[in-house]
């Protein structure tokens, strides 16, 4: 279970069969509770967070044991916890989870410095470590090549621990004027992969805004393709990729274009920063207006 639809589409294409389930919380609440559209549009963020899994808990709470039993779940893996830690969805866990939280069989990933959203993130922390648990900290890097995570420590302020992956290429950053500019950097950049062999497909560009609110929409129009990530519709294409840096949390990229950076609130940046460039497995380029 993760709390990003995009990182749970990609692992469903990969791994899902008849005895692994991969969702995301919302999706995973949505299976069993019908959305009330109306509450949805009053605030989709409190509807989210609260009322749609308090009506999943008491949906599930309500059934007789044996509809219950066949609901249960004999593991749990969350990945991106950091999302998820919030008291609302452990209730939901431990109620979905065979022998609950307590004594059933589960695994958490998270990274605290990832976390945007969660405000609940710390008492989520504290919740968990009421139940029997062993802790372990990750301190390799096994994403990132060395260049790429002492950039992202850098930039970020945030540790990221050391890199397994060896030695790259240093991060390149592109400096452009105006939008006439920033359309020729970015298609000569694209063109430039191509020659080198590079497949479009192992390309993804990030920004802090949605696709079609950023000038990147206009300066890709008519050169390529672009696969948006940013429904449950989304698959692997022959396409340059384009994501949100949120959107793209558990994800990685062989090759990351990180643009239009202006978009970034101060009080977020770091985060996003690190969130963005640890993305990059092998080569991270990053656009920059002057």
């Amino acid at each position: 279970m993760t709390y990003n639809k995009n990182l749970a589409k990609s692992l469903r294409n990969k791994l899902e069969n008849d005895n692994i389930k991969i969702t995301n919380i919302h999706r995973l609440y949505g299976d069993y509770v019908e959305i009330d559209v109306a509450e949805l549009e009053k605030d989709q963020t409190k509807y989210f967070a609260e009322i749609l899994p308090e009506k999943f808990y008491d949906m599930v709470d309500g059934l007789p044991e044996n509809e219950r039993e066949e609901l249960l779940f004999d593991v749990l893996v969350v990945d991106e916890g950091q999302d998820v830690l919030k008291m609302e969805y452990l209730w939901t866990m431990d109620l979905l989870l065979k022998d609950g939280l307590k004594n059933g069989k589960w695994a958490i990933f998270y990274d605290g410095e990832q976390n945007l959203y969660n405000k609940e993130f710390e008492a989520g922390i504290e919740e968990l470590q009421e139940y029997p648990s062993t802790k372990f900290v990750l301190h390799q890097n096994c994403r990132n090549t060395e260049q790429i995570g002492r950039f992202a420590e850098k930039t970020s302020g945030i540790t990221v621990g050391d890199c397994i992956s060896g030695q790259g290429e240093e991060v390149t950053t592109i400096r452009y004027e105006g939008n006439d500019d920033y359309r020729s950097k970015l298609i000569s950049l694209l063109e430039e992969l191509k020659k080198e062999g590079v497949k479009l497909s192992d390309v993804t560009i990030l920004a802090p805004k949605k696709y079609e609110r950023l000038n990147l929409c206009e300066a890709l129009d008519g050169v390529c393709k672009v696969n948006v990530m940013q429904n449950e519709d989304y698959c692997p294409t022959e396409d340059v990729s384009f994501s949100t840096i949120q959107g793209f949390k558990g994800l990685d990229s062989k090759v990351v274009i990180l643009t239009e950076l202006e978009g970034i609130k101060p009080e977020n940046y770091n985060k996003f920063m690190y969130i963005a460039i640890s993305r990059a497995r092998t080569k991270l380029y990053i656009l920059k207006n002057i």
